[in-house]
Formats: structure tokens, sequence, C-alpha cells
């Protein structure tokens, strides 16, 4: 029996659904790392022709199924199915990569903006002015963005962040951005452009 494709759904679990096959007493589905299935994760029996599997993936994992007689004859393992990836950390969007922010007279918060997702229902965002994060100057966990930073001073300042999914698993961080804040110039305010300085 050919499976159909995995479906995502924002309830944090991926529903696999196969074609019923006559004379099939029972179905079994085999979920593996790897498409030789060396590395299975979760191999269940199900009556009906189909199983909600409670995960949501951060790695691509690859699915099968058989069906089964009342007296336990198998068939083949029908073709491998992929079930793509469905979490990974959120996508930064705003400041770009490499921006350069200057600072105004007065401390001024960098809006820290991202992508977000609805099988996702929090979200941590770290900053740090180091790219390994060793020491964090700013780490929040939020519910959207953007999350404003207010820089302690001029530097770079390196950014990320990470979801919580449905059932409070973490995508752990994806990609790395970094913003540099820079003094503003002084703005000449006199004499006035044109005007003759007084005698």
């Amino acid at each position: 029996s050919a499976p159909a494709v995995a479906q995502q759904n924002p309830s944090a679990e991926i529903v696999v659904r196969w074609n019923a096959v006559d004379g099939a007493a029972v179905y079994e589905l085999e979920i593996s790392r790897d498409p030789a299935f060396k590395v299975g994760v979760l191999r269940e029996r199900a009556k009906t022709a189909g199983f909600r599997w409670k995960e949501l993936p951060t790695v691509p994992y690859f699915w099968r199924v058989r069906s089964l007689d009342a007296s336990g004859r198998q068939s083949p393992w029908s073709v491998a199915r992929t079930i793509e990836i469905a979490v990974s950390a959120p996508a930064l969007l705003s400041p770009p990569a490499g921006a350069v922010v200057t600072a105004a007279e007065a401390p001024r918060a960098v809006e820290l903006g991202f992508a977000t997702a609805e099988v996702l229902n929090a979200y941590r965002v770290e900053v740090s002015a180091e790219p390994g994060f060793a020491q964090r100057l700013l780490e929040r966990k939020v519910a959207g963005g953007p999350v404003p930073f207010t820089p302690p001073g001029p530097g770079t300042f390196f950014w990320r962040v990470s979801g919580i999914d449905l059932q409070g698993r973490d995508t752990g961080f994806g990609e790395v951005r970094s913003f540099q804040l820079r003094l503003a110039p002084p703005r000449p305010l006199a004499p006035e452009e044109g005007k003759s300085l007084p005698w």
C-alpha cells in the first residue's frame, strides 16, 4: 500500500495516512532517521489506515508501512516516504545581518524581529557581545516579536532565537546575526549656515 504524504497540524503531532488494504487485519508502521531503516525511532501497529505521531521533527525522518492479515502474514513494506522538518528555529527578520545602527543622543532600543509559527507558542531571544554567547546581555522568553534590546553602548552585538513548541520542546538556535551600534556624529548648531559671525 502506497503511503500518503505526512501531514503537519498545529496540535504538536504528525499525521501519516495510507490506503486501506482488503484483507488487512492490522498495519505495521515504522519511522526511522535513515532511509535504510537502520536507526528506528518508532514501530507501531494500527488497525486503521493512519497514525498520529506526537512529534514535530526538527530533522527529516523516513516512514513506511505494511499490512498483516489475521494469520499474521505480512505484505512487503511500502515505498518509503519522507517526513519533512515540521519545526525549525525561527527565521531572523530584522535588523539585517551586519546592519549598522547609529546611536541617538539618548539610548534607543533596537527592535529584534523574527518569524513566528503556529506550532510554536514561545520563543527564546538571546543577545551577547560575543559570538559564542558566553555572557548574555539579554535572555528573554517571549510569546512573539519584535523584542526591544537597548545596547549598553557602542559595539558589535550578536543575537539568536529559538522556538518552543506546543509540548514544550525547544527547536534549538538557528542563525546567529550581528549588528553594530556606532556613535552618532555631532550636529552643528551655531552659527547657522549662511549667517556671519558677530564682531
